[in-house]
């Protein structure tokens, strides 16, 4: 059984970096997100610790990658506006 969990996290281990390149989108946020589901999976099952300094570390991420979201759709609508002038 260790076996098997060590060959399929091997493959996750080899597909996470593939789709990060094949995403090839400057300033991804896969990461930061990625990150949030680690956290959020410790949490749940795994019982780590849900410590308040730990949830305003993490909503301090989805604060940022929402902002970068805003910020860059902002660029994009002014770039867009411009050209049609």
């Amino acid at each position: 059984m260790n076996w098997i969990a060590l060959l399929i996290a091997g493959i996750f281990e080899i597909g996470w970096p593939l789709g990060l390149k094949l995403s090839q989108q400057p300033g991804n946020s896969n990461l930061k997100i990625g990150a949030i589901g680690t956290f959020a999976v410790g949490i749940l099952y795994f019982g780590d610790s849900a410590s308040m300094m730990r949830l305003l570390a993490a909503s301090l991420i989805v604060i940022g990658i929402v902002g970068l979201k805003f910020a860059s759709l902002k660029e994009t609508y002014q770039l867009c506006f411009e050209q049609e002038q």
